[in-house]
């Protein structure tokens, strides 16, 4: 067995992908699980563990052994029993029924409780162009949820807050210097056999991701001050219009 596979988590998986996942998690029980204690690696897209992880990131993942289990606060490698996708989530809570997972860039628990079985690995790193940064897991993982949750909701009642005044500005005399000025927005579709994703274009610039998970467009600051985004066709309006 090669030292390390390649693969797509979080959205789809090609096929080629499929096969490295069968290739480190084997049949999945507790004595393939001992053998197997090397580290492998996946590539990571999507907006649901921002800010801990950014589309583009590959990970580091260590399979869990005997002498370390899956805990809260840990950042995993799983297959979604209702989305039958790969996922990284962190776990939230664990009981003897199973484990509840969330993105950091999420206000509710996944629609799943998952078993270890549907565990595959525990995410240690992330490598960007800045080089390889650690992702913690364990206590210091739930310290970090706990705060990516509190920036999150400090965020949405700061929007709600200002979403009256961003009228004001954008017809006042700090119109010219806000960052839609003379931007054309645009819907942009990237596709494959499996899943499409969605972009909110500003010029050359994302301004927002459509999230599979949730189901809701998620736009950036400060561009969300100024975006209703229920307003925000879902795709499958976008799929209807286009036929």
């Amino acid at each position: 067995m090669a030292t390390s596979s390649i693969f797509l988590a979080e959205g789809t998986l090609a096929t080629s992908a499929i096969m490295a996942v069968d290739a480190v998690s084997n049949e999945g029980n507790d004595n393939n699980r001992k053998k197997i204690a090397q580290k492998f690696f996946c590539a990571y897209r999507g907006p649901s563990m921002h800010p801990t992880l950014a589309t583009q990131d590959l990970l580091e993942i260590v399979p869990y052994t005997d002498a370390h289990r899956p805990e809260p606060g840990d950042v995993i490698l799983c297959t979604a029993p209702i989305a039958y996708r790969y996922v990284i989530h962190r776990i939230i809570t664990s009981s003897p029924a199973g484990f509840r997972t969330r993105g950091d860039n999420s206000n509710s628990d996944d629609p799943w409780l998952l078993t270890e079985r549907e565990i595959i690995g525990r995410v240690v790193a992330a490598y960007r162009q800045t080089g390889r940064r650690p992702v913690h897991g364990g206590t210091a993982g739930r310290l970090l949820a706990a705060h990516c949750s509190l920036r999150r909701r400090s965020l949405s009642v700061l929007i709600v807050l200002l979403r009256p005044l961003s009228r004001v500005i954008r017809h006042g005399i700090l119109k010219a210097r806000l960052p839609l000025q003379g931007c054309r927005f645009q819907l942009y579709s990237f596709g494959n056999r499996d899943r499409t994703d969605y972009r909110l274009m500003a010029g050359r610039k994302i301004i927002g991701v459509f999230d599979h998970t949730t189901r809701r467009w998620r736009i950036r600051l400060p561009y969300r001050l100024f975006f209703d985004e229920s307003s925000l066709p879902l795709p499958d309006k976008i799929a209807e219009q286009a036929r």
